[in-house]
């Protein structure tokens, strides 16, 4: 009796917020969990439409449905992809290795996951020759997220190119959007620290641990907090001056 009071409970507190009589975003939801999902890895387009597709909207800033059949096939090969990244055994970096170099859109020489990991495709991730990711990472790469050589990253970083409409109605539409995040070489990001959707990083810049990174971080600066901002600048030194 308990849970289904609450259950009428919330339904009727989320059409008066709504402010409509159907609730179409938990609809959506419901529908999208009623079957059984095949894994297909993600292919983005590599041209884009006039007027573009709703899958093109997607890596190109424009509001689109993340329901799509084609979608939901290919967060169901990437979530399941980092499943199975997980329950490799640590002695075993030959099968990590080939897990990694599957569910990437590029793969550097000499990449190190450390699981568990996860993100939303795999596909749209292109990681540099030695980049590093400690445990807990997690990638939401429904636009690109772009990384440069030799760039680490500490336990329990997030890089987030997914957002929605700040406005409630449009939000419980479903519809969502998305900006690429790009970094560049010889980066180092400190546990916890977040990185939000369209944000640039220089060459050789430091985030420092549960920083919240909300704009871009121009080359060899260190910025910390929430907001980030800039505290200090980085040294370049020569290989042979470190």
């Amino acid at each position: 009796f308990c849970s289904g009071y609450i259950e009428v409970f919330l339904q009727d507190y989320w059409k008066k917020m709504s402010g409509t009589s159907d609730n179409l975003l938990a609809d959506t939801m419901v529908a999208a969990q009623a079957e059984v999902i095949e894994p297909k890895k993600f292919v983005p387009p590599t041209t884009v439409s006039s007027p573009p597709t709703n899958i093109e909207g997607m890596l190109y800033g424009l509001p689109y449905d993340p329901f799509e059949k084609e979608l939901i096939q290919g967060r169901a090969f990437a979530h399941d992809m980092c499943f199975r990244l997980g329950q490799i055994s640590p002695v075993d970096p030959v099968s990590r290795t080939k897990i990694v170099e599957q569910l990437l859109g590029t793969c550097g020489r000499g990449v190190y996951i450390q699981p568990p990991f996860f993100c939303d495709y795999g596909a749209n991730i292109h990681l540099g020759d030695g980049v590093y990711l400690n445990t807990n990472c997690i990638f939401l790469d429904d636009a690109p997220i772009i990384v440069g050589s030799q760039t680490m990253f500490a336990p329990g970083v997030q890089l987030l190119t997914a957002t929605h409409p700040v406005e409630p109605i449009a939000r419980l539409s479903g519809k969502e959007y998305a900006r690429p995040i790009t970094i560049g070489s010889r980066c180092w990001f400190g546990g916890g620290s977040i990185v939000c959707p369209g944000v640039t990083i220089g060459d050789g810049a430091v985030v420092g641990a549960g920083a919240v990174v909300t704009k871009d971080v121009p080359p060899y600066t260190v910025v910390a907090g929430s907001p980030a901002k800039i505290i200090n600048t980085v040294p370049r030194l020569t290989p042979e001056e470190s």
